[in-house]
This record gives structure tokens, C-alpha cells and sequence, in this order.
């Protein structure tokens, strides 16, 4: 994420949210298979603020994706 960030010039918190309201109901990516591939354990933790668009759907998100721990949702989503 840290290249991402450097490469387009943006925070962040607009890349995090830009993600969860781009796969906010679906799940496209094997988390787990792309970290094995690489090689890298998940260890980083990520704080950002939701924006207000993803403010007002956050809860649907959650209940759609049938999310029981929301950390562990996030850490697959990104």
C-alpha cells in the first residue's frame, strides 16, 4: 500500500476508503493465497477514517458481507 500511495500522491486514508468502496460487497482477491505467493506474513496494522460516503453505507457493508469481526474483514478487503 505504501507504493501505491507514493506512486499516485495520495494519503492514506483516501486509498483505504477508495478500496472499500470499490470491493465493499464483493471479495474478488484470495488474501491468503496472494501473501503466500509473496512470501509475507499480514502484520501491519492500518488506521484511516471512513469518508462520508462509505460513512453512510458502512453498517450495510458489514451486514451484506455477513462480517462477524470487522478487523479480520478489513484485513482480507485490504
Amino acid at each position: 500500500m505504501r507504493n501505491c500511495i507514493e506512486e499516485l500522491g495520495i494519503d492514506n486514508n483516501k486509498l483505504c476508503n477508495y478500496i472499500l468502496d470499490r470491493l465493499k460487497y464483493k471479495k474478488a482477491i484470495d488474501v491468503e493465497r496472494e501473501l503466500e505467493i509473496q512470501g509475507r506474513p499480514v502484520k501491519k496494522i492500518i488506521q484511516f477514517d471512513l469518508n462520508g460516503a462509505n460513512k453512510k453505507v458502512y453498517y450495510d457493508i458489514l451486514r451484506e458481507n455477513g462480517v462477524e469481526v470487522e478487523a479480520e474483514h478489513f484485513r482480507e478487503l485490504f
